[in-house]
């Protein structure tokens, strides 16, 4: 099967609907903005248990954020638009909010919408204050560091969660895949603990086929590093002949 030129193997690949957003976090400093990213993020990486799925998706400059600060792009999603907006108010509330010099703005103009600064304003306790800026309602939340400044509402669109991601790009020599593990669920964190899977999969593996091994020099076990615009990983080689040529699975 081709689509707009690009074949893709009548595989299996987990897929199933969700709803996301995109919420941009500026701070007084790239670190400010950083450490407030992180808190949101913390424990949100399956819906499973967590509530929601969520992940920083890169830097911002000054000159790409609301507020001319640097900021942080962070995606979030979940199985419904109501389980959306509960885990958003709660992650922002309490770990963006309460993050010093720190704001938040929406980073996905569409709609439906869910409330940011609408619900978190009670946090003022009166004190609050709003104003429309090119008819953007966004609110001035005072907190113990100065005050927080929200938009009012953030946007939210239909998703796809699943176990396959593809990074592809002309420049590079090889397709990057990543999916989940016979051995370990999602990152290992539950199933690192059983022994005999952990000695099964000890360490993270780098599949590749073998005729791809061949031509960049390297031998099966040998320690090898995946790069690309966003950073670097490194693991064992695994010769594969499943794989497809000029391609490499890594599990996340």
């Amino acid at each position: 099967m081709k689509i707009n030129g690009v074949h893709i193997d009548d595989t299996f690949a987990e897929a199933f609907p969700m709803k996301a957003t995109r919420i941009v976090i500026t701070g007084m400093t790239l670190k400010w903005a950083y450490r407030a990213a992180n808190s949101l993020i913390g424990f949100a990486s399956s819906v499973i248990a967590c509530g929601c799925e969520a992940d920083i998706e890169c830097e911002l400059d000054p000159e790409e954020t609301p507020d001319g600060r640097p900021g942080i792009a962070v995606i979030v999603f979940a199985m419904s638009t109501k389980q959306l907006a509960d885990q958003v108010l709660k992650r922002v509330g309490q770990s963006v909010m309460t993050t010093a010099t720190s704001a938040c703005f929406s980073g996905l103009r569409c709609e439906p919408s869910i409330k940011l600064g609408k619900a978190l304003r009670f946090f003022g306790d009166g004190y609050q204050i709003s104003k429309k800026l090119s008819g953007v309602r966004y609110w001035r939340i005072p907190v113990m560091h100065g005050e927080f400044v929200c938009k009012e509402t953030t946007g939210v669109a239909n998703a796809i969660g699943g176990g396959n991601f593809l990074v592809l790009a002309e420049d590079y020599a090889f397709v990057v895949i990543t999916g989940r593990q016979l051995e370990h669920w999602h990152t290992g964190s539950m199933t690192r603990r059983a022994t005999v899977l952990d000695a099964l999969e000890p360490e993270p593996v780098i599949s590749i086929h073998p005729e791809d091994l061949n031509q960049i020099g390297a031998l099966p076990g040998d320690m090898s590093r995946i790069d690309s615009r966003r950073g670097s990983i490194e693991g064992r080689a695994r010769s594969d002949t499943g794989m497809q040529r000029n391609s490499a699975f890594m599990a996340f």
